[in-house]
């Protein structure tokens, strides 16, 4: 089974390593990302995917 995460600790982790550019517009999300919870934050992940790529 895949343990539960906190959606904040993800986020912080996250923008650790994304270009300051992204910094910004990701703290913007943030607090949607914790509300929303896991549906909204596997969206997110994926967008993550998208931009690295």
């Amino acid at each position: 089974m895949v343990r539960k995460r906190n959606p904040k600790l993800l986020t912080q982790l996250y923008l650790q390593r994304v270009q300051p550019g992204l910094l910004l517009e990701w703290r913007s999300l943030a607090p949607r990302i914790t509300r929303n919870g896991r549906l909204k934050l596997k969206r997110v992940k994926a967008s993550w995917k998208n931009m690295i790529n």
